[in-house]
């Protein structure tokens, strides 16, 4: 059956990407800077090997006589994906793929060198370099799919998402963001105690802290492993998950809750379907659903009052953590307020907002209405009407906390941002519904139990891999597509009452 030699090729494809999922975590954790040319160029290597084997002719052509086989259930939605695979690679050449991998990949080790440096003049360049290729991508895929250019590369994070929904749903959070923060904020000047804890935080006692975490939640340390890097992300393959945060010895809770999203994500590729890790429907289904299981980890479960009695005596046994003597005191701590310059630490009613003004920086970068000279006077325009901050120090921007904080442009990620926010929505939706079905979903929580969660995920959203759409998804675990409802509902009780 041509269906059968289809799945061959996949399984080789598979192959070749584990071990460039692995080679990329290393150059992100542990490669000696001088190997970067080097590991670019092999990485650019690679992708263009894998990039010939799946747009070979013969791949083409086992596809379509494929359609005569007699396919249901997951072969049927295998063979989907492997089209789907198949067409979006046919697009782009061998050498340009190569040629954007490499680029990319020394674009983002500039990023980790330059933003310690806040040098934003050496990696100007580098990131026109980037954009210019995300471009010439999107206008070819948006020409192929009839998408507009942004469209297309929307679609390559989350199949089916476009702009028209972002802004749709975008355009009701956002000034429903606006209306409440000023009230939370008043609310918590009023109720909330400040702390200030007077000690180090070392980092073994961090680490220590976070391995035991991960292990409730669920991660398999058989088939995965906790790193350091310079921003926290969850790499490698579902056999081999390599997730990593970043320390400061100043304070811990960043790392904790960069621990637990990234375990989040490494749940929902450790349960991914077993028998189809080598094929396409097996693989996650896109980033809107990955990141609502890092979210629904670190924002649902782990900031609710169930785990901060369970967190609080592990935090005792390693820090004195002077006037932090309840579990009240530790929620009021993980829920307070503040707009901030950076994403990954905001809190949960801001961060949306950053999420926001990249969706629109990115967009008009994709559209040519702006370049990347502009991000900085842009990044300063949107933080200043945003969160009423600035990011000019001394007469001059902080690009290190400012638009160099992130690596995914310099990683040719545009398109990725909206899926954070979109995915902390089908988080709260996801949540509700398994707390209605299974009140233990919450309860267990308390002592450390994440079972019945992780039961409820794995059957309605993880084993199902990538044979749904991401709509299909949320209507069958929750009765309905992604509805915005569920996080607004959400945060107006955790934080007004």
């Amino acid at each position: 059956m041509s269906y059968e030699k289809l799945k061959e090729t996949f399984s080789t494809l598979y192959n070749l990407n584990h071990l460039g999922s692995i080679a990329y975590v290393d150059q992100a954790v542990m490669m000696p800077v001088g190997a970067n040319d080097a590991r670019s160029k092999a990485m650019g290597t690679l992708s263009k090997i894998t990039h010939e084997m799946i747009t070979d002719s013969t791949v083409g052509e086992q596809l379509k006589a494929a359609e005569d086989d007699d396919l249901s259930g997951w072969d049927a939605a295998n063979l989907s994906c492997m089209k789907r695979r198949y067409e979006a690679a046919t697009l782009l050449p061998s050498d340009f793929v190569a040629k954007q991998t490499e680029i990319t990949m020394n674009c983002e080790h500039l990023w980790r060198q330059l933003r310690h440096e806040n040098d934003w003049k050496q990696f100007q360049p580098a990131l026109e370099s980037v954009l210019e290729l995300a471009i010439e991508e999107a206008d070819i895929k948006a020409q192929h799919y009839g998408l507009s250019p942004y469209n297309a590369l929307l679609d390559g994070y989350e199949e089916g998402l476009s702009t028209e929904r972002v802004d749709t749903i975008f355009g009701t959070v956002k000034p429903f963001l606006i209306d409440l923060i000023p009230t939370v904020l008043e609310k918590q000047e009023k109720e909330f105690k400040s702390f200030d804890f007077d000690e180090v935080f070392s980092i073994e006692d961090q680490k220590s802290l976070g391995l035991e975490i991960m292990g409730h939640i669920g991660f398999d340390f058989d088939h995965g492993r906790l790193d350091v890097s310079h921003h926290p992300f969850c790499g490698g393959v579902p056999e081999d998950v390599r997730i990593t945060t970043r320390y400061n010895t100043d304070e811990f809770g960043s790392s904790i809750m960069g621990v637990i999203h990234e375990t989040g994500h490494a749940m929902y590729e450790q349960n991914l379907p077993k028998d189809y890790l080598d094929q396409p429907v097996g693989h996650p289904r896109g980033m809107l659903i990955h990141e609502s299981q890092s979210l629904i980890m670190e924002m649902q479960a782990c900031r609710s009052r169930e785990f901060t009695s369970f967190l609080l005596p592990k935090l005792k046994e390693r820090w004195t953590l002077k006037g932090l003597d309840t579990d009240e005191d530790l929620e009021m701590l993980y829920l307070k307020v503040k707009p901030s310059y950076i994403r990954v630490d905001a809190d949960e009613l801001t961060y949306p907002l950053h999420i926001m003004m990249r969706y629109e920086i990115e967009k008009k970068l994709i559209s040519r209405e702006m370049t990347v000279a502009d991000i900085p006077e842009a990044w300063e325009s949107y933080m200043q009407e945003f969160f009423g901050l600035s990011t000019k120090k001394n007469g001059d921007y902080d690009y290190a906390d400012g638009c160099m904080q992130d690596p995914h442009w310099a990683f040719g990620g545009f398109g990725y941002f909206p899926t954070y926010s979109l995915g902390a929505m089908a988080a709260a939706q996801l949540f509700a519904k398994a707390k209605e079905e299974n009140s233990d979903c919450l309860s267990t929580i308390a002592n450390g139990d994440f079972i019945a969660l992780n039961s409820w995920l794995n059957k309605n959203l993880r084993n199902l891999g990538s044979s749904k759409t991401y709509d299909e998804i949320l209507t069958d675990a929750t009765g309905s597509d992604l509805d915005p409802q569920y996080f607004m509902t959400h945060i107006t009780k955790r934080y007004l009452g």
